[in-house]
């Protein structure tokens, strides 16, 4: 995994991985669309839109061709049962990034099929205020930062996700990085203290009043 290996040694775990490549994400931004798509964040910002599913599966293809240039993409195996997206310590990762990226931009304009400018400017505004935190504490160490983690429906239970863990945590260890993650489902809570993360801030995003937990994982020696 050459984005890796430019980060540190890599841990037994991570050869076991599967890096996605540019043909995959298509097929991931569907799978992201339909884990995501009753969690409280997107429940709360997109609601009952009748085209729900295909609004994420576009947002989700730009968030994804943004971490496959600046990020790393890994799954359990090449069937994709479990999915982490993350931002090694150095990027510069941020939801206004995304959007500015030129042809990023040119699919989220595709949004304004399903979407009014009003509403998807709300949208892309509610998602900014992670940065905002983010951007305070990762200029204070080094850091890296797990943006998505999911593990597809009918495959849960299966310590799918505990693999993906196992092999971030490694790499944070051993490079003594700070790990940060957000979740707007207070039902992932115990899911990330099991694996060391701490429940660090709690606010409102948008009107909405969805909540949003901030979490850290210092490394372990």
């Amino acid at each position: 995994m050459k984005q890796v290996e430019q980060q540190g040694h890599l841990s037994n775990e991570w050869e076991e991985l599967y890096q996605a490549n540019k043909d995959d994400l298509d097929y991931l931004s569907k799978l992201m669309a339909k884990a995501f798509s009753e969690d409280p964040l997107w429940q709360g910002l997109l609601g009952s839109e009748p085209q729900k599913d295909v609004i994420l599966q576009i947002l989700f293809k730009a968030i994804l061709q943004y971490h496959y240039q600046k990020g790393i993409i890994v799954a359990t195996s090449s069937d994709f049962e479990g999915v982490m997206v993350w931002t090694p310590g150095g990027k510069k990762e941020r939801i206004r990034e995304v959007i500015r990226g030129t042809q990023i931009s040119l699919r989220l304009l595709k949004l304004l099929k399903y979407l009014s400018l009003k509403r998807l400017t709300h949208l892309l505004r509610s998602l900014k205020k992670w940065d905002l935190y983010r951007e305070k504490r990762s200029g204070q160490t080094a850091h890296c930062c797990l943006d998505i983690i999911f593990v597809q429906k009918e495959l849960r239970g299966k310590k799918h996700s505990s693999k993906l863990f196992k092999a971030l945590l490694a790499h944070c260890d051993s490079m003594k990085l700070l790990c940060f993650v957000e979740t707007n489902n207070p039902a992932n809570l115990n899911i990330y203290e099991h694996y060391g993360f701490k429940l660090k801030k709690q606010c409102k995003m948008g009107n909405e009043q969805i909540n949003a937990y901030f979490m850290e994982r210092e490394p372990v020696a």
